[in-house]
């Protein structure tokens, strides 16, 4: 079922989803939070473990991870979150980690990875987007995941606790492709690829969400020409319940 409440002011709407979960489980709970622009999507599973992905802007009095910070106490009744996964380096995106990582406790961060800062050209090859070392943004979510934090590369599986499987379908442009066989037959009137997309967002992480027979695809920003490769010519997601869209 899903359920909308507006949060008077503070948080001028969220979306909430409510997925049961199979017999004798608890929900799994999706909460949608407005920043502006930018993603933040918490995943409250049935034992209670907070799955946040993306904490949107840095800024603005610390609008977004007030925002967060409310619906995680407020509504979910939480005082901490046990994972936040930034899907790619846009200040959209991981902009609110610093406020966020003042106001509760984060037990594991999860990204794509951080720039080599002692390359001589920033690493910008595999991260032209990723903050650098003077970066204001960067350093702020350096420091708060000092010590706790992992990338993910394509093929990875979070570990979380109970039967919710969360598996990296997509990170830095390279796709997890398990499958053969026989095509999908939706790609022989698919659009051709477009122009090489530059910046991070052709790098976001995706992530596929199980729990029972439900799905939940979060792709970040990812862009045209990866995710076709998620699908094309061999569909390597399968059927979808619910596609947080790009």
């Amino acid at each position: 079922m899903f359920r909308r409440h507006s949060l008077l002011g503070l948080v001028p709407m969220v979306f909430f989803a409510l997925i049961p979960a199979a017999q004798g489980e608890g929900p799994l709970n999706l909460y949608f939070i407005d920043v502006q622009g930018g993603a933040a999507t918490l995943l409250v599973t049935p034992e209670r473990e907070s799955i946040l992905i993306d904490s949107g802007w840095a800024g603005f009095d610390d609008r977004d991870p007030k925002r967060i910070e409310h619906v995680v106490r407020d509504v979910v009744k939480l005082d901490h979150i046990d994972h936040l996964i930034t899907t790619h380096w846009h200040a959209d995106h991981y902009g609110g980690v610093e406020g966020l990582a003042k106001r509760m406790p984060i037990g594991r961060y999860w990204d794509r990875g951080l720039p080599d800062l002692s390359a001589s050209d920033g690493d910008r090859a595999n991260y032209p987007d990723g903050p650098s070392a003077t970066d204001p943004l960067g350093i702020a979510y350096r420091k708060a995941s000092a010590g706790k934090r992992t990338a993910l590369k394509a093929g990875d599986v979070l570990k979380l606790r109970g039967s919710i499987q969360a598996a990296v379908m997509a990170s830095g442009g390279q796709i997890y492709a398990t499958k053969a066989g026989p095509g999908n037959n939706a790609c022989d009137d698919a659009p051709a690829d477009q122009a090489p997309d530059p910046s991070d967002n052709a790098r976001s992480l995706a992530i596929r969400f199980r729990l029972g027979q439900f799905d939940f695809l979060d792709c970040g920003d990812l862009t045209w020409n990866v995710e076709k490769k998620l699908v094309c010519p061999v569909d390597q997601i399968g059927p979808i319940d619910l596609f947080q869209v790009t």
